[in-house]
């Protein structure tokens, strides 16, 4: 009966944990996208590797992560309700992947919010594209 109460616990802790269960948005190529942060995180872009994520800050200025990836976003802070929402005009390829919110004094690569972009139609247009 132990092992069930703390299986279950642990089984809940997991299943909120950011890092594990990215909120998942699925959005058309050419539609816009956007997800909310903190108003004083840091945001992060990453490809999944192997069962790791690699994750890169993405620089406000340049709109680049560490990696040299051009994401093209846009970062309007909130100053009422304290948050940061990244926004993209123009889903593409390049912005499939994982996004990280995570405070820029923190240790520990784990986010604090985490979101995954998936581009929907990309499997038509392949099996489309290689009937021609």
């Amino acid at each position: 009966m132990l092992y069930h109460a703390i299986l279950g616990i642990f089984l809940l802790f997991t299943s909120v944990s950011p890092e594990l269960q990215p909120l998942k948005i699925q959005v058309a190529v050419g539609a816009p996208f956007s997800f909310k942060c903190s108003r004083d995180d840091s945001v992060y872009f990453g490809q999944r590797k192997n069962s790791d994520i690699d994750w890169h800050e993405i620089e406000d200025d340049s709109q680049t992560t560490n990696s040299g990836a051009y994401l093209n976003l846009h970062f309007d802070l909130n100053q009422i309700d304290n948050t940061l929402t990244v926004t993209c005009d123009s889903a593409q390829q390049k912005h499939v992947g994982f996004y990280g919110c995570r405070k820029a004094r923190w240790t520990t690569a784990e986010m604090d919010k985490s979101y995954q972009i998936i581009l929907i139609g990309i499997i038509t247009l392949r099996c489309l594209s290689s009937l021609s």
